[in-house]
């Protein structure tokens, strides 16, 4: 097993933009609103929300 790649996605203003960009590039992110780890279809990439 590989060391997941680990992403700080922003919170606020540019968060809705960075999921657009996720999306174009295929990649799918769920957020929970009570969570700062959200899920990416990818198991090889981690996901942080970071204020």
């Amino acid at each position: 097993m590989t060391t997941p790649l680990k992403l700080g996605i922003p919170k606020g203003s540019l968060q809705n933009a960075t999921f657009a960009l996720f999306k174009r590039s295929g990649w799918t992110i769920n957020v929970n609103e009570r969570s700062y780890f959200p899920e990416i279809n990818d198991e090889t990439i981690e996901c942080a929300i970071c204020r």
